[in-house]
């Protein structure tokens, strides 16, 4: 189950804006799942992030490729 904590954590990225797959360029929505797994919304380099709890990168989970012209 997940919990909210009173003292913020980072989850995902803090390693500055980049492309890595530990960083990100202008996030924008958020989701988790029953298992506990953050998917981000990373705008600018048009892909959307799944973190694992306790991961230290995130993987692609769609997108990635730049950005297209139809809906991905």
């Amino acid at each position: 189950d997940a919990r909210w904590e009173q003292q913020g954590v980072i989850v995902a990225g803090g390693y500055g804006e980049g492309n890595g797959t530990n960083q990100f360029k202008n996030s924008q929505g958020l989701f988790l799942d029953d298992e506990e797994n953050l998917y981000i919304a990373d705008e600018f380099n048009h892909r959307i992030m799944k973190w694992k709890v306790n991961a230290t990168t995130g993987q692609v989970f769609a997108g990635g490729y730049g950005q297209g012209n139809e809906t991905h």
